[in-house]
């Protein structure tokens, strides 16, 4: 269980690095000289994150369990699934990483939209603002089929468990990452709000794209040096 929750920390702390609605909100916080706020959205934000997760969790465990027969009897298809994941990450680390001004723009009226829609709802505090915001991250279709896919690679490779306390261990860790990626981006902006450049957030969107690419690497470092590709060629 230790295990899963170390490991939906690290993978939330990754995600949480791509500059969404949620990251946005903070930094404006920091930037505004209001601390609290910033912190009081960050911890309603993770804690939607871990409900999030536990879903994500549930439904791959369905998934891994029924597959992993077959998977496992036709390792063509591993390496399928990690060429896969490792070519999807490349191709958002390209895109985070070439991010112009206009998506740093888009992001921060997602942001905005957002804020407002909880303020005319009543959710005046910082936790119904979070709260909102990562509410309508489900808004977005590629949002929890994200997270499954994620967690189901994790699952399939047998790095964590499927039973359901490990699972709830993941969640935890998830959003307990995701919470660590928003305290340090505060603390940080806010004791440095009066130095911070203009283009910062196009800063943030460069090393979501680097971290991408470093993730695409690993994997694909992992697919080359233990993949028996005898028994792939031989289509086993």
């Amino acid at each position: 269980m230790l295990i899963a929750l170390v490991a939906g920390a690290i993978v939330s702390f990754g995600m949480a690095i791509i500059p969404g609605p949620i990251a946005v909100a903070v930094i404006r916080k920091a930037l505004d000289d209001r601390y609290r706020d910033g912190l009081q959205i960050a911890i309603s934000a993770s804690g939607m994150d871990v409900v999030y997760a536990l879903i994500a969790a549930f439904a791959s465990s369905a998934i891994v369990s029924t597959a992993r027969d077959a998977v496992a009897s036709r390792e063509w298809l591993i390496v399928l699934v990690q060429v896969v994941a490792t070519v999807v990450l490349t191709v958002l680390g390209v895109r985070y990483f070439r991010a112009t001004q206009k998506d740093a723009v888009e992001t921060q009226r997602q942001e905005a939209q957002s804020e407002a829609k909880a303020k005319r709802l009543g959710m005046k505090s910082p936790y119904m603002v979070g709260l909102m915001i990562a509410v309508m991250n489900l808004a977005s279709p590629t949002f929890l089929p994200t997270l499954t896919s994620i967690v189901g690679y994790i699952q399939g490779k047998e790095w964590i468990a499927t039973d359901p306390w490990t699972n709830v261990a993941y969640a935890v860790g998830f959003g307990i990452g995701a919470f660590l990626w928003f305290y340090l981006l505060l603390g940080f902006l806010h004791s440095r709000r009066t130095r911070i450049p203009a283009n910062f957030i196009g800063r943030i969107y460069k090393f979501a794209g680097i971290t991408f690419l470093l993730f695409a690497a690993i994997i694909a470092w992992h697919v080359i040096i233990e993949t028996r590709w005898s028994a792939v060629l031989a289509g086993g």
